[in-house]
């Protein structure tokens, strides 16, 4: 029980349909004062295809999943809408850029990650008085690397009507450093060109900007009107839940009193120091302004235990205070009785800090509230796995792209071939004779060894006549060259692989959009042809992933 979702007994839960959660017009009208709001609505609409309805997480994460696949580009555009970092100025709060050589040097040693939107206000006709700005960041997959940053302008028209630039920040790679979409394709410009005039100053507002929001100390219940998108979960403690449940009941006294702050300490301390340092920082400078704050603790010889105010803790911290004011659960060390401010129950749990923008109404916040409610929450290792799946999606409509790249990828994420992939090794040799792209050994428990041959994902799997590419062939024989060879000399498998285990191959090769439905079913006939082989294609990491999250409920 979370002190954000404390008064939901008082609250009633909103009615989750298939379609997703109502949403009452007048919320509605409220959402739709800002551009992004508007965006927000007609998503949301094309999620659930319903009017005044909000989907679920579940929905939005299959939804995104689809269309990073189908329509790559407006999958970016729709995560930016729903998931970015949400930016507000007025047009002529924009910087300007008198020298584009070092904007461009400090993107690229400097950069900032993912999605993030600007609202750009009270902008000068031809361009509509309010204009959204949708920027995402990817590193440049050439020799020598660099960063790309796309924008895409945005109106009310959406998706009828975007502008779409691309600029490339790369010492290494200075050719083609301005692109515009056009109607014929991507075409090469001059930085004199407007949207690309535009676009740099977006940048240079980007990469400077704070988040639009001060830090509020919401009333006890009440929920912060933040971006609806998943976030890491609290590390949850079932003993302050249980204490803070006892509370309410009026069956646990609750206390205020002057604590030492060396005897608090966190109960997960990783997940406390992992608080961004800005928001120490703000809520830092809140208390040094005078905003009331008291954390919640409940005792546990010998430290009082903080598990849900990790911010307001490490702010205390930064103050440097020796003693603080707190509300204790449950019973208070004999020590401290002279230190007691106050006694009580359920009215003495304190609200929370939190980052919030201004203007949004109590009714809002309480449709908010239920919203939250009827929506299962995803874990921190779901976003993990749905950001993965969106970082493959991403690698794989990249023309030409290195297949050193996805071994890269694929090594850092094991996740990607099997869930239950043990340790990755990456270009392992075997002898003087073979060296493998990748090697994945699972747990103990399930005693397997996986050989991996990494091909291209524009290869096709099959010939006119439906034989198989020579390219393919070539990658199966050099992986059944792989596994004779580790079967023959147990003695010489390298290390940290154990010898004894069964090998198993996989090739990696080629897309599902290339393969007609009686290709398909040619593959699958083939692999069951082999005894420890498999081939695949790149679709099919995609969809293990996919799997994965739908087995979590996702």
């Amino acid at each position: 029980m979370s002190r954000s979702r404390k008064n939901k007994k008082k609250i009633k839960k909103a009615i989750v349909a298939p379609e997703g959660v109502p949403l009452p017009a007048h919320i509605a009208e409220e959402i739709r004062g800002t551009l992004i709001g508007q965006l927000q609505l007609k998503l949301w609409e094309r999620i659930t295809g319903q009017k005044n309805h909000a989907p679920i997480y579940k929905q939005i994460l299959r939804y995104l999943r689809t269309t990073s696949l189908t329509t790559p580009a407006a999958g970016e555009i729709d995560h930016t809408i729903l998931y970015g970092k949400k930016f507000s100025k007025a047009f002529e709060e924009l910087p300007s850029v008198d020298n584009i050589a070092k904007l461009l040097e400090q993107l690229e040693d400097a950069p900032w990650h993912g999605f993030r939107y600007l609202e750009l206000c009270e902008c000068p006709p031809p361009l509509p008085a309010t204009l959204g700005i949708a920027a995402s960041s990817s590193t440049l997959l050439l020799p020598g690397g660099g960063r790309v940053y796309v924008i895409t302008f945005l109106d009310q028209d959406y998706p009828a009507r975007v502008g779409r630039v691309e600029i490339r920040a790369s010492r290494a790679n200075p050719d083609h450093t301005f692109s515009m979409r056009t109607p014929e394709g991507w075409k090469v410009c001059d930085p004199d060109e407007p949207q690309i005039e535009l676009a740099l100053r977006c940048l240079a507002a980007l990469s400077t900007a704070e988040p639009p929001s001060d830090l509020k100390y919401l009333p006890m219940g009440a929920e912060p009107p933040a971006p609806l998108a998943p976030e890491p979960e609290t590390p949850p403690d079932p003993e302050y839940d249980r204490r803070l449940q006892l509370v309410h009941d009026r069956q646990m006294p609750c206390t205020l009193v002057r604590v030492p702050l060396a005897q608090v300490r966190p109960y997960s301390a990783e997940f406390a120091f992992d608080t961004p340092r800005t928001t120490v920082d703000r809520m830092a400078a809140e208390l040094r302004r005078g905003v009331s704050a008291h954390m919640l603790l409940y005792w546990k010889a010998p430290s009082f235990i903080v598990s849900d105010d990790y911010a307001l803790y490490l702010a205390e911290r930064e103050l440097r205070k020796e003693t603080i004011e707190a509300v204790v659960m449950g019973e208070v060390p004999a020590a401290l009785a002279d230190a007691v401010v106050r006694r009580g129950g359920p009215e003495l749990i304190p609200g929370a800090l939190y980052m919030q923008e201004d203007g949004y109404s109590a009714a809002y916040l309480e449709w908010l509230e239920k919203y939250r409610l009827a929506n299962k929450q995803a874990s921190h290792e779901l976003i993990r796995l749905h950001l993965l799946y969106i970082e493959l999606a991403s690698l794989l409509r990249q023309p030409k792209i290195p297949e050193r790249e996805f071994q890269r990828f694929i090594e850092s994420h094991p996740v990607v071939l099997d869930a239950y992939g043990g340790e990755v090794r990456s270009e392992v040799r075997l002898g003087k004779s073979y060296r493998m792209d990748l090697v994945l050994q699972y747990a103990e428990s399930d005693r397997r060894i996986l050989l991996v041959e990494l091909e291209s994902p524009t290869l096709a799997l099959f010939t006119a006549e439906g034989r198989w590419n020579a390219k393919v062939t070539h990658a199966i024989q050099q992986v059944q060259d792989w596994m004779r060879w580790w079967r023959e000399h147990p003695q010489d498998v390298p290390a940290p692989f154990d010898a004894t285990i069964p090998v198993k191959g996989l090739v990696i090769a080629g897309r599902d959009r290339d393969l007609d439905e009686s290709a398909k079913r040619r593959l699958l006939h083939n692999n069951h042809q082999f005894h420890d082989l498999s081939v695949v294609t790149y679709d099919d990491l995609l969809r293990r992933l996919d799997r994965l999250m739908a087995a979590l409920g996702f």
